[in-house]
C-alpha cells in the first residue's frame, strides 16, 4: 500500500492510494497523507480505484483530512472507489461529508468551483 501518484497543481492536489488500507498501513501513511492533502490547504482529489479494502482507521484518516480542509475553505473528494470500498464508505456515512465521484472531469470541476 502506498501513495502512488501525487501532484500539487496550482489549484488542486491529486493523489492515488493503492492496495489494502488496513490499520497497520494507515499508521505508516497517515502523516504523509495529511501532509499531501490537509496541510496544503487546497482542494484534494484522492483516486481510490486501486484500493481493495478500507478499514475504519482509514475512514478516520480521510475524515481528519476533510475536516482540516474544510477549516481552510477547501474540500476533499474521492474518485472511483471500488464497489467494496464505496459500500464501506457509504455505510459509515462518510459520503454525507465528502463527495464521491466516478468521473474525474466532473470531480475536478466541482472541487475548483469554490
Amino acid at each position: 500500500m502506498a501513495i502512488t501518484r501525487f501532484n500539487a497543481e496550482d489549484g488542486l492536489t491529486t493523489l492515488s492510494l493503492e492496495g489494502r488500507l488496513d490499520a497497520a498501513v494507515i499508521l505508516q501513511i497517515q502523516p504523509e497523507f495529511i501532509e499531501k492533502t490537509a496541510a496544503l490547504k487546497k482542494p484534494a482529489l484522492v483516486d481510490m480505484s486501486q484500493v481493495s479494502f478500507i478499514a475504519s482507521m482509514c475512514i478516520r484518516m480521510l475524515v481528519l483530512a476533510a475536516k482540516e480542509l474544510n477549516l481552510s475553505g477547501s474540500r476533499l473528494a474521492l474518485l472511483s472507489p471500488t464497489s467494496l470500498v464505496e459500500k464501506a464508505l457509504k455505510s459509515s456515512g462518510f459520503d454525507r461529508m465528502v463527495d464521491i465521484y466516478h468521473d474525474e472531469a466532473v470531480a475536478r470541476e466541482n472541487l475548483l468551483r469554490l
